[in-house]
Formats: C-alpha cells, structure tokens, sequence
C-alpha cells in the first residue's frame, strides 16, 4: 500500500521488513519470513518445503472470496500453528 509505514524494501518482503525493523532474532520467525517471502516474491530465494501447502491454503481462500475480516480470522490461527511448529522444530535442532 502506498504511503504505508511497512512494505517491500529492496528484494525484502514486508514480513522480512518488520523483523528487520523489530529485531527479533527467532529462528521460527525467519523461517516464516522465508515461507511468507517465496509466496509473495516468488523469487526462488528460500526453499522451503512449507511454501506450497500454505500457498494452496491461502490461495483457496481468496478463491472463495473471503472478506479482509474473514481472511484474518482464518489467518491468525494459522499462522499461530505454524509459529509453534516451527519453534519447536527450532528447539529440537538446538539440542
């Protein structure tokens, strides 16, 4: 969006903006920058095996027409699981 304080910077998207912005340094985080970062950019930088599904998932959804409102509330949950799983993905490579 134009004149909006977050957006793609560079080769970066704006998920990857934030982070670099907030400075969280989490492992799961970046994971999901790389995942959010291949679905938006489609650049081929990360090769993430969680790319496709989560395409086909948010992709189905703009299919069926789901409202902005829709889309969060669906989202939210979603991206919530995936965070845990990729956090304890994260902690049990770390032992």
């Amino acid at each position: 969006m134009r004149g909006a304080e977050f957006g793609h910077e560079g080769n970066r998207c704006t998920f990857e903006t934030m982070l670099l912005r907030f400075g969280p340094s989490d492992p799961a985080l970046q994971a999901i920058a790389e995942i959010v970062h291949e679905i938006d950019l489609r650049d081929g930088r990360y090769a993430r095996p969680e790319v496709a599904g989560l395409d086909v998932i948010l992709r189905g959804w703009l299919l069926e027409g789901l409202s902005d409102q829709e889309l969060e509330s669906h989202g939210v949950p979603l991206f919530q699981a995936m965070y845990a799983a990729l956090s304890c993905r994260s902690q049990q490579a770390d032992r």
